[in-house]
């Protein structure tokens, strides 16, 4: 449970980063005087919640964005606002993310999963590919932590689609902050396949995808990314090493490793020093076992 808390965290701390919404109005309004303008400050409202710092942990401002965006929702319809309500749906998603990973509901998270899907019934790709993008890599990370929670191989690889459909329309050049990410989520979900007996081999894509995080992120320039990239980099080579009973590949991911560890311990971190070491210490055991030792 604790490094499934741990994962859960790491997913949050990404997501929220990403979160952004437009101006809407500001003036005080009654539902029924001015039913849209009502519903455009009840969203303000709510996005105004979502921006809040310590959203991921605070349960009151989860709910208060949610009754916001569903109060908004009462007004907008698909048909007659198809803008505003698709941008409710989203923040509702988001808000309902916030809430199912707080208190670990894969209900919450589903209910999350049909708002994002409702969002890009209006923001298709060919409409707004850069928002649909956002879309797809929300799903995705709800998607992977409903995986997480429910250990259900089905649900992770629904999470790799919507990655994969998010990282169609992203490009490094243009969006790399929001490629990188993609990247790095759509590795953590394919190399945590490998738990599965009946899952894909999954642990080279999963390789590939560690690497392009890092094409972008640096070590100097985005320390802690760049680190637990590395990490996960490293779990996948050892996973892969101990399935071809290849030392040298071992001994790369214990490199990996170290080097990752080497940052966390600069950066005071000490999940992640904790995480590391006993991975290195797993590594380590099993480099030992196939030189004889």
């Amino acid at each position: 449970m604790g490094n499934t808390a741990g994962r859960l965290a790491r997913i949050v701390i990404l997501t929220a980063a990403l979160l952004g919404w437009g101006p809407y109005p500001s003036d005080a309004a009654n539902k029924d005087s001015d039913p849209l303008a009502w519903a455009g400050e009840e969203f303000k409202r709510g996005a105004m919640l979502l921006r809040q710092r310590n959203i991921a942990a605070d349960e009151n401002s989860q709910n208060d964005a949610i009754g916001a965006m569903r109060n908004a929702l009462s007004v907008y319809s698909q048909d007659t606002t198809p803008r505003e309500w698709a941008h409710a749906q989203q923040a509702l998603g988001s808000a309902l993310f916030y809430l199912g990973t707080l208190k670990q509901s894969s209900k919450v998270l589903d209910d999350a999963v049909a708002a994002f899907r409702a969002a890009a019934k209006v923001y298709t790709q060919a409409l707004n590919g850069r928002l649909w993008a956002q879309i797809q890599f929300r799903m995705g990370t709800t998607l992977r932590t409903i995986s997480l929670l429910d250990d259900d191989l089905g649900t992770s690889r629904e999470a790799v689609d919507a990655f994969k459909a998010s990282l169609a329309e992203l490009t490094v050049a243009e969006t790399p902050k929001q490629w990188a990410i993609a990247q790095y989520f759509l590795a953590e979900t394919l190399r945590e396949q490998d738990r599965f007996s009946n899952g894909p081999d999954s642990l080279p894509a999963a390789a590939d995808a560690y690497l392009a995080a890092l094409s972008v992120w640096t070590r100097n320039g985005s320390s802690k990314n760049w680190a637990e990239a590395t990490l996960g980099l490293a779990v996948t080579q050892a996973a892969l090493a101990q399935r071809g009973n290849d030392a040298g590949r071992m001994r790369a991911a214990v490199e990996l490793a170290r080097s990752a560890s080497a940052v966390f311990v600069d950066l005071g971190d000490q999940y992640n020093i904790r995480r590391t070491g006993q991975r290195l210490s797993d590594m380590t055991r099993a480099l030992e076992i196939m030189d004889g030792k």
